[in-house]
């Protein structure tokens, strides 16, 4: 979802010079309503702010502050002076500051190491830790329209390190990790995080590093090109602005290239003289990495499905954990809510539905890599747990006599080697298994597990791990295609011996990682990166980019929504 910065606040560290004074350019450019530059020299901020101001139209301002970010009382007196008379909030946060002292490892001090991890690391978190908790508004998390972004400045050597970066690339791959983790901890908020990545930039700051510079690493460098800083800025706010919930923002082409085909760094996943032939195959696969990525561009900027006009609101009532969960069923008839744990000795742990008070935990024999079990609820009131073992195989379990002998006993019955997904259709009392190996998608009977049919299909190949049973008169079976960035759809015809129809919606969230559907008004949700609500004619209806997750599930006493929001949280909305 592309967002704009017209009438924000947008606060850049280490915005005196260079990239920082770049993207405050563009910012402005981009008709950000008040720019604020935060560095510790007054005489370069004056300076700054003449040069800034000569972009500013109407009523937009240039704040700056004397500040250094490495020091958190100097911090702290910066944002209470900033929120108590210059800014309601920061609606785009840059933390630029940042230095290289390049050499070689083995003849540069500690001090250079330490200093180098200061500023480009350690100052970075505290800002963030600083800012966010005034910047994150619970009411707001409801995509779009609040969304506020934290973008951390690393560099193309947050990817790739080589000869000459050995005590500067360290800091840029703890930044990623860092910023990695956090956008992960925010999923479910209205905070965005963002990694920059930019190339060489013609700076004071660049040319005082090539005077260190060993040789090897300027011929390396320089194979990226060097940006002025007006263009490197430009380039960066303007990718930033292209999608809400894209991780990388770079500056080049080069850059992207790096990401999708060098992200293994300089060191040899073999030794090429043992093994040349399989050097050579892993080499090759920079080739497909550009080709599915230029196609995820294809879909996400040309073939982008047109939203329609529609209301739809989520309030996070509360986070409940921490589970470290990926999945959860509801059991309405013996008020349940049934979890799995992600450890190595999972369990399924057994919670009040209104209380979420833990009632019972059962060891679990399921693999912890496949995490897949389906519940079903019979009208008779029994229910039972369909799960996939160590094994791949299907067995069938009664709920009420696990919960009586507080293991897994028997199951009812067991198919061997089916597959790693399962989906269930409660209408057609069928079960789905895709087995990715035989590259099939088997059909079971509920009642014995006997084999009602097989299809073909390349699932496996497209790294499909979403599937979902639609039961509706059309009797379709949804699943993400992992390589191509859609949706496709299976329409079977009544008797499930036949796919009469395949069709693909066009969909840019390469992140799904679960499909539901509401039973009320027949939407189809899609969750992953962000949350995506289609209507029965399968058109976009509303595009949530801070509701995220890896499962969910409805509860239909309460009327609310239940997201794994992170590993350890399941987050509960209205």
């Amino acid at each position: 979802m592309k967002h704009s910065m017209e009438g924000k606040t947008v606060l850049i560290t280490g915005g005196s010079t260079g990239i920082g004074l770049g993207i405050g350019i563009e910012c402005l450019k981009q008709k950000a309503k008040t720019l604020i530059i935060v560095a510790r020299n007054q005489e370069k901020l004056e300076q700054a702010k003449k040069e800034l101001q000569e972009y500013c139209k109407g009523k937009q301002e240039v704040i700056i502050h004397s500040c250094d970010v490495g020091d958190e009382d100097q911090v702290d007196k910066m944002i209470e002076h900033l929120y108590s008379s210059a800014i309601e909030n920061v609606d785009y946060l840059f933390i630029n500051q940042g230095l290289s002292i390049p050499g070689y490892i083995l003849s540069q001090k500690m001090e250079d190491f330490k200093y180098q991890m200061n500023l480009n690391y350690f100052s970075h978190v505290m800002l963030s830790k600083k800012f966010i908790p005034k910047m994150m508004d619970l009411e707001a998390a409801s995509g779009g329209a609040f969304d506020r972004h934290v973008i951390f400045v690393g560099s193309a050597c947050s990817i790739a390190s080589f000869v000459g970066y050995g005590s500067y690339s360290p800091t840029k791959y703890a930044i990623k990790g860092y910023a990695e983790a956090l956008r992960n901890e925010l999923l479910g908020t209205n905070i965005r995080v963002h990694l920059a990545l930019p190339v060489d930039t013609d700076t004071e700051g660049f040319k005082k590093e090539n005077e260190t510079k060993p040789k090897e690493c300027a011929i390396l460098s320089s194979l990226s090109g060097l940006q002025t800083y007006i263009e490197s800025g430009s380039m960066l706010v303007k990718n930033l602005l292209k999608s809400s919930i894209q991780f990388y923002v770079i500056s080049s082409f080069d850059t992207y290239l790096q990401i999708v085909g060098a992200t293994l760094g300089v060191g040899p996943c073999v030794n090429r003289f043992n093994y040349p032939m399989i050097d050579m195959f892993t080499s090759s696969l920079f080739i497909p990495s550009v080709i599915l990525r230029s196609i995820a561009y294809y879909f996400d900027h040309m073939q982008k499905p047109k939203i329609t006009n529609f209301s739809y609101k989520f309030e996070i009532l509360q986070k409940f954990g921490p589970i470290l969960t990926q999945q959860f069923e509801m059991c309405y008839s013996k008020n349940l809510m049934i979890a799995r744990t992600m450890l190595s000795n999972a369990s399924l742990l057994f919670f009040d539905m209104n209380t979420k008070e833990l009632l019972q935990s059962v060891p679990l024999k399921l693999n912890p890599e496949l995490d897949k079990f389906i519940l079903e609820e019979r009208r008779d009131g029994s229910c039972y747990i369909y799960a996939i073992l160590r094994d791949y195989s299907v067995a069938c379990y009664d709920l009420d006599e696990i919960m009586k002998l507080q293991k897994f006993g028997n199951p009812k019955w067991r198919v061997e080697s089916m597959g790693t997904e399962i989906d269930i259709s409660i209408k057609h009392s069928i079960l789905f298994v895709i087995h990715p190996f035989r590259e099939e998608v088997t059909l079971l009977r509920v009642e014995d597990g006997s084999v009602l049919a097989r299809h073909p299909c390349l699932w496996g190949k497209n790294e499909s791990k979403v599937f979902k049973f639609c039961d509706d008169e059309n009797s379709t079976l949804f699943h993400t295609l992992g390589n191509e960035g859609v949706i496709e759809g299976l329409k079977f015809n009544k008797d499930f011996s036949q796919i009469i129809e395949k069709f693909k919606i066009p969909y840019h969230d390469w992140l799904v990682s679960c499909i539901v559907f509401e039973e009320q008004t027949g939407n189809m949700i899609a969750l992953g990166n962000q949350l995506t609500i289609f209507d029965n004619k399968l058109n976009i209806l509303h595009e949530f980019s801070n509701v995220g997750g890896n499962h969910m599930r409805f509860d239909r006493k309460q009327g609310h929504v239940l997201i794994c929001g992170s590993p350890s949280h399941i987050i509960v909305y209205k």
